[in-house]
Parts: C-alpha cells; structure tokens; sequence
C-alpha cells in the first residue's frame, strides 16, 4: 500500500492510520519496551491538534514523540521511501536537505512543534 506511488484512498488511509494502534500495543507487550508506548502511540499527532489517534495539541503530545515526529519526517524524506503525511499528502523519493527544511517550515506550528524545528534545523546547518 505505502509504495504504490499515489495518494491513499479513503480505505487504505484508514488501515494506515491503524499503524498507530497496533504498534503501541506491540511495544506495551514486551518489558523492555513498554515504556515508549505513548511515544509510538503520539507520533503521528500534530501541533495544532489535528493528527491522530487522539487529536493531541501542542504541549499535550509528549516531547519524545513530537522530537520524534520530526527526526522521522527527515529521516523518511531523506531515504527513498514513501511516507504519507496526509491522507493527500504524500512524498515518494529522496529530498535535498534544503528541500526537507522548506517541508519542515511549511508544517512548523502545524504539524510539527515549532521550537523542536528550530532547533532540527539549526542542527542540520551545523552538520554541513
């Protein structure tokens, strides 16, 4: 579904979406990784309250979750993987750093905490 190379459908953004669930309750599963279940459970909300599962906003999302909702963005968008931010919304290909940034700043406040992208981006300018 994911590298198909065109945005979801209503169905298959839906069975997307239980990636969420069903990770979390993977990690809750196992001692060792217990503890980072709210994280993967709240990766996928948004700084404004309009991510998923639980609609979480700003300071509501824990802080592993919306530093990792950032790493993951690059990450994603740095290797040639499909990654739908949105259910019409989605990048399919390696980007450029400065390509990955101008994405970041277009969703910072939005979907991404807009200090934790401050603090990427200065990073990445300090590792070129």
């Amino acid at each position: 579904m994911l590298k198909k190379g065109e945005k979801l459908t209503p169905e298959e953004w839906h069975e997307y979406q239980k990636h969420v669930l069903i990770s979390a309750n993977f990690v809750s599963y196992y001692y060792d990784l217990a503890e980072i279940t709210d994280l993967v459970l709240a990766h996928h909300e948004h700084f404004d309250g309009s991510g998923w599962p639980e609609g979480l906003k700003g300071e509501e999302i824990p802080f592993l979750s919306r530093l990792f909702a950032v790493v993951n963005f690059y990450s994603n968008l740095s290797s040639n993987l499909y990654y739908p931010l949105f259910k019409d919304k989605y990048y399919f290909g390696a980007l450029e750093d400065n390509e990955i940034i101008r994405e970041l700043s277009y969703y910072q406040g939005k979907v991404f905490d807009p200090e934790l992208v401050d603090k990427f981006i200065k990073f990445l300018g300090s590792e070129n």
